[in-house]
């Protein structure tokens, strides 16, 4: 099940929007006497890998134009939309990150974003998928699912749909 939306997720303390930094690793079973060049495909996976946790190390550092600079537009204002729903008022992405980490939820949220573990990339062209999973309030969150996009080189969460 895809999330709608990482942020918004974590606007209802039920789920995360953040993970640790996980290595990927690639290994190549041809014999060749040359050095094998980057694999695009490794590459792109660990692009978004980044994109991921540095929304994450954002959310955890209070840093929130980082986090919301890893959010399409879509996603920052589907953020703002959702809180405001939720009487959080807010007009921009890092005064939603603001409003929403001076509630009690904050203590919830980083605790889920520091356990939260990547288990998968995948990419199709300029999208991708990463599951993860993780802790919340002591127990096992369920394998979560958010979407990536490519904007103009660089790697963003977008919401699913």
């Amino acid at each position: 099940m895809l999330n709608r939306l990482p942020g918004a997720r974590l606007a209802g303390a039920a789920g995360t929007a953040a993970v640790l930094v996980a290595l990927l690793t690639s290994c190549s079973g041809a014999a060749s006497d040359a050095p094998a060049g980057p694999d695009p495909a490794a590459q792109a996976q660990e692009a978004v890998r980044s994109t991921f946790t540095g929304y994450a190390q954002a959310l955890l550092t209070r840093d929130f134009p980082g986090a919301c600079a890893r959010l399409t537009d879509e996603a920052a204002k589907a953020l703002v939309t959702d809180l405001n729903s939720k009487n959080i008022p807010a007009q921009t992405c890092d005064q939603a990150y603001a409003a929403l980490y001076a509630t009690d939820a904050a203590k919830t949220l980083d605790e889920s974003n520091r356990t939260v573990e990547v288990t998968g990339v995948t990419v199709d062209g300029t999208t991708a998928t990463l599951s993860y999973t993780g802790l919340l309030k002591g127990k096992p969150l369920p394998p979560q699912t958010v979407r990536a996009q490519q904007v103009a080189g660089s790697w963003r969460i977008a919401p699913s749909g």
